[in-house]
């Protein structure tokens, strides 16, 4: 077949849903292909595609069953296999989020099941519709931008009645575990592969790419930190987008590419002006360090379907492209070093770069054909297959006997076995070989000669004289004998922003520190707008500030209803001092307004009007990073604490979150539930009487194509526009990495606790047990509107828009380390402790489990480990604890309370009720005035000590642990860094 038949039929795949909603496009595009001559053989592979992929990801049911009309539509958590019904979904709490009684009621009364409601008066207007979708010319249709145009939005074109929840809508009813869009993302990805093959048959590819972990945390700055994450991120976008040029964005079947930005972005350079003109995503719009191009939300591996005769092809296409782009960015990044120092020339560098990129980035990948399952393309004959996976390494699937026999009831053949349901052996022959390319390292055989990177030393810093080591000159002179042929003195001086005092640096290293620039650069040619945007990583200093900003603006509102002479005093020492303020910042005219977190721009703009006056508190950490003398130092910050109520916060804090056992997850092993957990629950109710079907019903669940698209659905929903709300908009941070399960965010000190329980609850979809909406979100002292959570779903509002999206349910569990640092110690030291806080969560936590690392400046280190435990009590949980004691610490008791108990804890007995009678007595006394609440608190944290209590040999392990927590629960209760629910 031609590349526009494969086209065509991928097209064709998606008109023959059998639904009235797709009526009139498959009309249109039946009416376009009526004389083509392929359309016999686009038919026969069509068909082919549709029962592989429903074997594939389907439970069949016997048609002689179905639901009554009674039965309520619900949704199976695919993930979970808890069926909630629709009413549920949208509207799960009576306080928040509800939706209006008529939708309410077309959720809860559509029987039929078949179509979602009609629309109501003006529920569509200015919305497309599914035919306007189409692409024509002047003479045809254009099959490639229809297709895509069309896998892109025709998820957002349907909203009758159901509203956000028409992306959720099921396949089929009766087992509604996956949408109507993954088994037609998964249908096309199938004949597309089938069409472009000449033996119309697929293959499974799974790539990966590194390094990631050393190549990320070698950073002197927030920005080499950023930029490591996100060109990994970028690397994968690279290589997935040669699959998507070939056959299509739905051939990735892991991660799901369906709104993620860079896909987006290359769609719409891809189709031009055959963007839909009403359909806008925030990229397009954003023009600040919040456009969600800046962010890495990629994983460093994929999964697709391709066509078995061309995969070894694609991936070598894929390796050569890498190899040329990545060099490529390489010679752009040093060309800016060499243009900051007046230089053009690359000279030598070029050799040098070449050399050192040879074998970056690390390519691993594995092809497995789908020939491996059958003899003729038509039946099942996995023998091959199933050698393979016993040379690899035997894996016993109990029950899955079941699925190899055709399956009958009432003379009625519902079930025939077809290629298709080998999936699960091909993708686990996939990861096997993939884990054995991966132990098969290649060595470079690196000569490096002269002197190394200062910053990764690991290769020669780049120039463009090689030098003479006889002299010594050029990489073989020591730093303090480079003379004027080195481009990084100069440029040094001239960007300081871009290169430090006495940095020379490699081509990995320079690639990475000049990558926020290039990034920036390429944004341009699409949003213009850009241009404006110098800095949009948010400096260690900046995320310390803002908590002292935000205090500020806090209290300014306190202070307003104060005492009139009191009032008139504040307002002369800030009027002094703001002046003072401004005078320093305008006498630096190359001063930058530093990027703050959004939450906290956002509310400047609401509380200044002005755009300078915005403008002022930008420039605060700048001028801060700029002083160099003591004395310079204490001048200013004597005006903030006049400025500001309170002196300059100067910690920040790291975030580091990993989904626990997710490859696990991948291969179908965790929560494998039986096949009837996809069924509508009624329908498991009728099944479960017929004693023919036991070993059917109660067979594990095979791994799908459409479990995997879940995973990834919920991964990206979580990252993609979860990660973001929460980190920068609910709360003070920047997200610097966001790739499904795994984030890396700078928050401030005081929303710490609640950005990682947010976090953690938003990944799994749950609140803690015994918890509603309204108070878990004011007890994160954040707006209580914004996200609903519930049975692995979320609701979540940004102004008038709702949205529903899946996430990976309550079984699902992740382990998050965090570090509390001082912004001026060293970054690379804070990382290292930030990995070892997420290791310690995952190792001495036991997983589902987080560590909070504190770095105090004087030298002092704690680690306070805890249990989510989002299946007991809000009140009883460690991180619960944690938030209660802050703010007794805060509001009722002294902070001098932990310093004394530090030196009681450790004689203290074991005994029941001494720990509780100490703390109560201790609170007691430290109390600061009548109105103190302690309430059961001192009886909560006994009990949760004693849970620790045996786990060494003094029995006294709750006491040490109970300390952790009492200092770490201190420092974040001091000044500054906590304050009351605003307003």
């Amino acid at each position: 077949m031609t590349t526009q038949t494969m086209w065509q039929t991928k097209v064709l795949c998606w008109v023959r849903q059998d639904m009235a909603a797709f009526q009139t496009l498959r009309g249109r595009i039946e009416k376009a292909m009526r004389d083509c001559p392929d359309k016999p053989t686009m038919d026969k592979t069509l068909e082919r595609a549709i029962q592989w992929a429903q074997a594939a990801d389907r439970v069949p049911v016997p048609q002689s069953i179905s639901l009554s009309a009674e039965s309520r539509p619900e949704i199976v958590h695919p993930l979970t296999g808890e069926a909630i019904p629709f009413d549920r979904i949208l509207c799960p709490s009576a306080n928040v989020l509800q939706t209006t009684p008529e939708a309410a009621s077309d959720a809860a009364s559509a029987t039929s099941l078949s179509e979602p409601p009609p629309a109501r008066p003006d529920s569509q207007k200015d919305k497309p519709t599914l035919e306007s979708l189409i692409v024509e010319t002047s003479t045809e249709i254009d099959w490639e931008n229809t297709f895509l145009r069309i896998w892109r939005f025709a998820p957002d074109v349907l909203q009758k009645g159901f509203g956000s929840l028409w992306r959720q809508y099921p396949t089929d009813m009766r087992s509604p575990d996956h949408t109507v869009w993954e088994s037609l993302t998964l249908t096309s990805a199938m004949a597309g592969a089938m069409a472009a093959d000449p033996n119309g048959l697929p293959a499974l590819l799974l790539m990966s790419f590194g390094p990631v972990q050393g190549f990320i945390a070698q950073a002197r700055s927030v920005s080499d930190l950023w930029a490591g994450s996100h060109f990994i991120s970028r690397i994968a976008w690279e290589a997935a987008q040669i699959i998507c040029n070939r056959y299509g964005p739905d051939a990735m079947l892991f991660p799901n590419l369906h709104g993620v930005p860079h896909a987006d972005f290359w769609l719409y350079r891809k189709l031009g002006q055959d963007w839909p003109k009403s359909h806008t995503v925030s990229w397009m719009e954003e023009t600040t360090d919040a456009n969600p191009l800046f962010i890495a939300t990629l994983p460093n591996r994929f999964v697709a379907i391709v066509p078995a005769q061309d995969a070894k092809t694609v991936v070598e296409k894929i390796e050569t492209h890498l190899h040329d782009w990545v060099t490529i960015q390489a010679k752009n990044a040093f060309l800016e070093i060499l243009g900051a120092a007046g230089k053009s020339s690359l000279g030598k560098a070029a050799e040098q770069m070449e050399a050192q990129l040879k074998d970056f980035p690390e390519i691993h990948w594995a092809i497995v054909p789908w020939r491996l399952a059958t003899k003729d393309g038509t039946t099942l004959n996995d023998d091959s297959l199933q050698s393979l996976i016993s040379f690899l390494g035997e894996t016993s699937h109990p029950g899955e006997e079941v699925f190899r026999e055709p399956i009958s009831i009432h003379e009625e053949q519902f079930y025939c076995p077809n290629p298709g349901i080998a999936y699960p052996h091909l993708f686990e022959a996939l990861e096997r070989l993939t884990a054995a390319a991966k132990s098969c390292r290649t060595f470079s055989g690196n000569r490096s000669e002269g002197y190394r990177c200062t910053l990764c030393g690991e290769w020669e810093w780049l120039t463009p004289d090689r030098g003479d080591p006889t002299k010594p000159s050029g990489i073989f002179a020591p730093i303090g004998q480079r003379g004027e042929e080195s481009p990084w003195p100069k440029a040094a001086q001239r960007a300081p922003s871009l290169v430090r005092e006495k940095e020379f640096l490699c081509a990995r290293c320079t690639l990475k520190r000049v990558w926020p620039r290039l990034v920036v650069q390429e944004a341009v040619m699409s949003i213009p707008k850009l241009d404006d945007v110098h800095r949009y990583i948010v400096s260690t200093h900046a995320m310390a500030v803002s908590t002292s900003i935000r205090h500020h603006l806090h209290r300014e509102s306190e202070e307003a209803a104060g005492q009139p002479d009191e009032v008139m005093q504040q307002l002369q020492r800030k009027a002094v001092s703001l002046c003072a303020l401004q005078q320093r910042i305008s006498s630096s005219p190359e001063l930058k307004g530093s990027a703050l977190p959004a939450s906290l721009y956002r509310k400047l703009k609401v509380a200044n009007r002005n755009p300078q006056d915005v403008e002022f508190y930008r420039k605060l950490p700048s001028l801060l990073d700029t002083l160099e003398t003591d004395q310079d130092r204490d001048a200013v910050v004597a005006y903030l604490v006049d400025l500001l109520g309170v002196k300059p916060e100067t910690y920040y804090a790291l975030i580091l979150m990993d989904g626990d056992r997710m490859g696990a997850w991948l291969a179908g092993e965790m929560h494998a539930g039986a096949l009837e957990t996809r069924f509508h629950s009624t329908l498991r109710q009728s099944l479960a009487g017929i004693a023919a079907l036991d070993a059917y019903r109660s067979a594990r669940r095979p791994v799908s194509p459409g479990y995997h698209q879940a995973v990834s659905t919920a991964l990206n929903s979580f990252a993609l526009y979860l990660a973001r709300t929460v980190v920068e908009e609910m709360f003070m941070g920047k997200l610097i990495f966001a790739g499904g399960e795994d984030i890396l965010a700078m928050v401030a000190v005081h929303d710490l606790p609640a950005v990682m329980t947010t976090l953690r609850c938003a990944f799994s979809g749950v609140l803690p047990a015994g918890v509603d909406q309204q108070t878990f979100w004011s007890a994160l002292n954040t707006e209580a509107d914004r996200l609903e959570l519930s049975s692995g779903f979320v609701i979540r509002r940004e102004g008038d828009r709702k949205d529903i999206l899946r996430l990976m349910g309550k079984y699902a569990t992740a382990s998050m380390g965090a570090v509390i640092a001082h912004h001026q110690a060293p970054l690379g030291r804070v990382i290292g402790a930030l990995y070892a806080a997420e290791s310690q969560a995952k190792n001495d936590g036991g997983r589902d489990a987080f560590c909070i690392t504190v770095m105090k400046r004087s030298g002092g280190t704690h680690h306070f480990i805890g249990k989510w435990g989002l299946d007991t009590p809000w009140s009883e949980s460690d991180m619960g604890l944690l938030f209660d004691l802050r703010k007794s610490f805060a509001r009722d008791i002294s902070r001098r309370t932990a310093y004394i108990l530090e030196d009681i804890l450790p004689k203290l007995p074991a005994s029941p009720g001494a720990l509780s009678g100490v703390l109560r007595y201790q609170f007691s006394r430290q109390s600061k005035g009548p109105d103190a609440e302690i309430g059961d608190l001192p009886e909560r944290l006994e009990a949760a000590a004693r849970k620790r209590d045996g786990t060494d040999t003094t029995g006294r392990a709750g006491h040490e642990w109970l300390h952790t927590l009492i200092l770490t629960a201190e420092f974040l209760a001091r000044e500054g860094r906590w304050i009351e629910t605003e307003g």
